[in-house]
């Protein structure tokens, strides 16, 4: 019987991989509805599509990388985009993570630092899986969008980079407390 996988990370020094594509789609995101221009009435930008075919290929692989037992979590990269879904991650761990978002333009013509973070592009997962599991976890995924990220890590820290310059940099527990306060304390 194999075990059931979580959305949390597991342990530092996992390496973080996100799967599907990321497109700079923005509206009806979370973000563009923070920051709607009211008097304008409405959300802004080029809204998620979503692919069924190449999806279900990559959900495919990814059970079968599951059923495997290559994968050590797996999270949804929905409401909030990429930025959420790696802090969420980080909650239930208590871990930091250190990421690079520059390998993701090569699924987009123009993908800036707020369409790769908070961009809701539809069927994409993050993952996480053991530095031993990392190049057979590759090689199952081949054929689909799979790029490598970056590592959990010990601390309190994320950071986001795109290439060398550091474009996000947040406290674990900040980040928490204020989830948190945004489901009216519970949690």
């Amino acid at each position: 019987m194999r075990k059931a996988v979580s959305s949390d990370f597991k342990r530092p020094g996992d390496h973080i991989y996100l799967l599907g594509e990321t497109h700079q789609e923005l509206g009806a995101s979370e973000l563009a509805f923070m920051f709607r221009d009211e008097g304008a009435g409405g959300i802004g930008g080029e809204i998620p599509r979503i692919n069924p075919e190449r999806n279900l290929a990559m959900y495919r692989a990814l059970t079968s990388t599951m059923s495997e037992g290559l994968v050590a979590s797996a999270h949804d990269c929905s409401d909030g985009g990429l930025a959420v879904a790696l802090s969420e991650c980080c909650f239930g761990s208590g871990s930091g993570a250190s990421v690079d978002i520059s390998s993701l333009e090569r699924d987009c013509n123009h993908l800036d630092e707020w369409g790769a973070l908070f961009g809701e592009s539809l069927g994409r997962i993050l993952v996480s899986v053991t530095p031993q599991d990392s190049d057979a976890f590759a090689a199952a995924m081949k054929g689909n969008s799979c790029s490598r990220l970056g590592t959990v890590e010990e601390g309190d820290k994320i950071t986001v980079s795109y290439g060398d310059t550091e474009v996000l940099q947040a406290s674990l527990s900040e980040l928490k407390k204020a989830w948190q306060n945004s489901l009216g304390g519970d949690s």
